[in-house]
């Protein structure tokens, strides 16, 4: 290793691989005198040396050389884009799919590249806009005939048909407008057809006309109170059949007495006992049929009677 500060040996060296001019006694400087004043200029030198053998070095220290900031690797990564290449993003880094986009066989770019570049997506960016602004034309003509053809009669068909074909055209507005007093008169018909339903289910007030208008209106506004009804009305459909078994038993007031002192005595509280079925004997019937597994109907049924009697007989 050199003694530090010998430039004697210094100036030697350097003239020794001037003289040779090759790789390797630039290189042989370097690592005799990696800090020295001349160590940039063998840098520079094998640099040189190697680009006139290598064309890609060559090309990749021509492109070195210009120095492109990140804003000018993006305008670059646009006009390729424009151009029909596909440099896999414009981020302003020149990666495989830039490299592969450019033109000449190192992949590198020139001044003079870059120069055509510019030109030739300016010119592409020119056509582009004319053939959309013929495109646009085209689609206008066509947008006005159908529209023409269509909502501009003013009748809901025409204004939806119109809307169908050109959701957002030139007339996408105008006929939404049109269609709000369409729509404002459907939904007062569906309102006042809806409530016609219910006061047909109403005035027939069955289980039966409540299903129907459940089924004409699933939408209803009047939809839980048919539920509801259906459900009082099916209770109180259930509780007359009751009663109609019930007065099919022909209960003699003896019985009456029995049952309601049985129930009495069972601690149902079926009020006084007296032979009559009032809401206290009926809640006390209800309670009875529920303990012992009974349709709880509150009204006495063949089976309700043999299981009160018989479980005051075996008392």
């Amino acid at each position: 290793m050199p003694e530090a500060g010998n430039p004697r040996g210094e100036r030697a060296a350097w003239a020794l691989a001037l003289a040779e001019d090759t790789i390797a006694s630039y290189e042989d400087y370097l690592r005799l005198y990696p800090a020295s004043a001349n160590a940039p200029l063998a840098r520079a030198a094998i640099a040189r040396l190697r680009a006139a053998t290598d064309p890609a070095a060559a090309a990749q220290a021509t492109e070195d050389g210009l120095r492109l900031t990140r804003d000018q690797r993006r305008q670059v990564q646009r006009s390729l884009s424009l151009l029909g290449y596909d440099p896999r993003g414009i981020d302003g880094i020149f990666g495989r799919g830039t490299r592969s986009a450019l033109e000449g066989p190192t992949g590198y770019l020139t001044e003079d590249q870059i120069a055509r570049l510019d030109a030739q997506a300016a010119r592409r960016a020119e056509e582009l806009e004319a053939e959309a602004a013929a495109r646009q034309a085209e689609q206008d003509r066509a947008d006005r005939l159908y529209w023409n053809e269509t909502g501009a009669r003013g009748d809901e068909a025409g204004l939806r048909a119109y809307l169908r074909r050109y959701p957002d055209g030139l007339y996408a507005e105008v006929a939404q407008d049109r269609l709000r007093p369409f729509d404002e008169a459907a939904q007062a018909e569906a309102a006042a057809a809806d409530r016609a339903a219910w006061e047909l289910a109403t005035d027939a007030d069955t289980v039966a006309a409540y299903r129907d208008y459940l089924a004409s209106q699933p939408r209803g506004g009047f939809r839980d109170r048919a539920e509801a009804r259906i459900e009082t009305l099916t209770r109180q459909g259930d509780a007359s059949a009751a009663a109609r078994a019930e007065e099919a038993l022909g209960l003699t007031p003896f019985t009456r007495n029995l049952i309601e002192s049985r129930l009495d005595a069972l601690g149902l509280g079926p009020g006084r006992v007296d032979g009559t079925f009032d809401a206290d004997t009926r809640r006390a019937i209800r309670r009875f049929q529920s303990t012992r597994n009974l349709p709880a109907s509150g009204y006495m049924s063949q089976a309700t009677v043999v299981r009160l009697l018989a479980d005051s007989i075996l008392r």
